[in-house]
């Protein structure tokens, strides 16, 4: 259900916004998500391995995070602020300034509700996070057609988007009320310096966040810089169709993090293999039919001015077929072996492989240059981390990849799991 409304947000968007407008109101996403990924530190990473682990209380893993995301929002404000001054026009052109100071303002909500997000996966609470998210993805929908459908403003879908973000952290916050309350009756015992101990777990993992948000993002300011706000509208509409096909993937990856904690390692290197298999079999045909019939689907779904993003949605469903394994790979490399480290290098590979191979594609080819550069980076990565995991975890690429009979089991049991209700600790 988040899936389909979403997708009607985007229609709804590019329908009203054409691909100029659309594109402004990319770059603002892709700038609040810049700034929020700056001042996360990685503490988001560390909010699903200590929300995982049971002896800690939940209401003081809640309080630490308050506090970070804080501090680190104010760091990151003044930082923010002093850098758009000085040199906004050129670093984001064709984009009014006051939205770059609009986006600094939005950044402690937006650090809020990936920590919330992510503790909410520790400990288990799938169902919670859907909720949150199927509520804000209506109200989206909603402020979207009463706001901007009629005017074609991309002010007025930034302001929706700020004002549906602040509604979910008033949302987010009741909910671990709750939350918390339920698990009080445990009587868990407070640890004496949380807060260092997740910072410094967060750090190690930091670099990994930053390695993903060069290849994710950092096309939409290459695009804009070389080609304008039209470019980037086009290529953001390939790029949010082919996210939306990891989707599946990324609920594996959610109820995969759990296990992975706690399996010892011949158990864990054989849950991860079924993992991968059903994952790489479970892409394939639905990145085949969308290739297959993706020309009519933009046109109907986005209208004929974003017929150039067929090229561009092409390449980057390959990709997302490619990334299921890195997707899933991380939850054995951040949850089971705590290497954040290993997880950040492989990143950085994919991140800054993408950003060299934006400036050698993306004069010539536009959208198109831009999504042929994620392509191959995400192919390097992959075959990079599928070749340290199978030395790693002492298994085979046949093993990893390729479906065998009783595979279809698991994914009856986690979709049954997932839609259960599970008492917090």
């Amino acid at each position: 259900m988040v899936l389909v409304i979403g997708t009607l947000n985007l229609v709804v968007l590019a329908r009203a916004l054409g691909p100029v407008g659309r594109g402004q109101y990319f770059v603002f996403v892709s700038l609040l998500l810049v700034l929020t990924t700056l001042a996360d530190l990685g503490v988001s990473q560390s909010a699903v391995v200590f929300g995982g682990r049971h002896e800690l209380r939940i209401g003081q893993i809640h309080g630490v995070l308050v506090r970070y995301a804080a501090l680190f929002a104010a760091v990151v404000f003044v930082g923010g602020m002093s850098v758009i001054l000085a040199a906004g026009d050129v670093l984001l052109p064709n984009i009014p300034r006051a939205w770059s100071f609009g986006a600094l303002l939005a950044v402690p909500l937006a650090v809020y509700a990936s920590y919330w997000s992510a503790m909410m996966v520790g400990l288990r609470q799938v169902a919670g996070v859907t909720v949150v998210q199927l509520a804000m993805a209506a109200l989206a929908l909603a402020g979207n057609l009463a706001f901007v459908a009629p005017t074609g403003s991309a002010a007025n879908a930034v302001l929706v988007y700020v004002a549906v973000l602040a509604l979910q952290v008033v949302a987010m916050f009741w909910l671990q009320r709750r939350v918390t309350e339920q698990g009080a009756s445990e009587r868990q015992e407070e640890l004496p310096g949380l807060g260092r101990e997740m910072i410094l777990f967060g750090l190690r993992g930091y670099p990994n966040s930053l390695g993903m948000l060069l290849w994710s993002r950092s096309a939409a300011f290459v695009l804009n810089a070389f080609h304008g706000p039209g470019a980037v509208g086009v290529y953001s509409i390939a790029q949010a169709v082919a996210e939306r096909i990891l989707l599946p993937i990324q609920s594996l990856q959610d109820l995969l993090y759990k296990r992975m904690i706690q399996l010892p390692p011949a158990e864990a290197t054989q849950m991860m293999n079924r993992y991968l298999r059903i994952g790489v079999a479970l892409m394939l045909p639905i990145v085949a039919t969308v290739m297959l019939v993706s020309p009519k689907l933009v046109a109907l779904l986005f209208s004929e001015a974003f017929e150039p993003a067929v090229t561009p949605l092409r390449l980057l469903l390959a990709g997302s077929w490619v990334m299921t394994i890195p997707v899933l790979l991380s939850t054995f490399l951040l949850g089971h072996l705590g290497r954040p480290g290993l997880l950040s290098i492989l990143s950085w590979v994919s991140g800054a492989g993408n950003v060299l191979l934006l400036f050698v594609f993306v004069p010539g080819g536009a959208a198109t240059g831009a999504a042929l550069a994620a392509v191959v980076a995400q192919i390097v990565g992959t075959s990079v981390a599928l070749l340290l995991y199978t030395r790693m975890a002492r298994t085979d690429l046949f093993s990893a990849l390729v479906l065998r009979r009783g595979d279809l089991a698991l994914v009856r049991e986690q979709v049954r799991e997932l839609f259960s209700a599970r008492p917090v600790r």
